[in-house]
């Protein structure tokens, strides 16, 4: 979990953020359960900061155009433009102030893994939002869940109607093969590296 922090408390002084005034996303919360290494850190950010941190690095032209959820502001730390749980109707002012929702690891918030699990599962049902890498994640999340001593079945925010529960048990075992794959392709590699 040590990735990147220094860069993140770096940026996050730079632009007068206190740790209680964001969370980490996405990969940190795989890397905090130990289920894989985070790639960067996504940030989110209270709304009532969020627009002056992004003037302040893009300035209020660039602001308005920038397009995606994020913003990339610094090497590999990057800030959520939008409502992280929307479709759940949690807001960002809620997901960071309400304990429930975090772990806190060296003073940092980091959002619960189940949260992101329904997240990714949410995003491989939606066709538009589909990323094979939330597949993956899905993939690996449902082989460590069942060793995590803080996962809480009750945090998972989707499926929620019998159509989407549908749709998830269809997404778990896309989600195994081809995790099952990436896996066995990883094997190779390593064998074909190593000879």
């Amino acid at each position: 979990m040590d990735d990147y922090i220094d860069e993140l408390k770096t940026i996050t002084q730079k632009l007068g953020l206190d740790k209680t005034e964001f969370i980490l996303l996405g990969g940190s919360s795989l890397d905090y359960a130990g289920i894989r290494k985070h790639r960067d850190i996504d940030i989110c950010v209270l709304p009532s900061k969020k627009e002056k941190v992004l003037i302040e690095l893009l300035g209020e032209q660039k602001t308005r155009e920038s397009k995606g959820n994020t913003v990339k502001i610094s090497e590999n730390v990057e800030i959520n433009k939008g409502n992280v749980f929307e479709e759940w109707g949690i807001s960002d002012e809620s997901l960071i102030n309400n304990g429930e929702y975090s772990h806190v690891d060296n003073e940092l918030k980091i959002v619960r893994l189940e949260m992101m699990y329904s997240k990714k599962m949410y995003r491989c049902a939606e066709f538009k939002k589909f990323r094979f890498k939330d597949l993956y994640d899905v993939f690996l999340i449902n082989r460590a869940k069942d060793s995590l001593k803080f996962w809480n079945d009750e945090l998972i925010l989707y499926p929620m109607t019998n159509l989407e529960k549908k749709k998830a048990k269809k997404i778990v075992l896309v989600s195994k093969i081809y995790g099952k794959t990436i896996e066995a392709i990883k094997q190779m590699k390593n064998k074909i590296v190593s000879k």
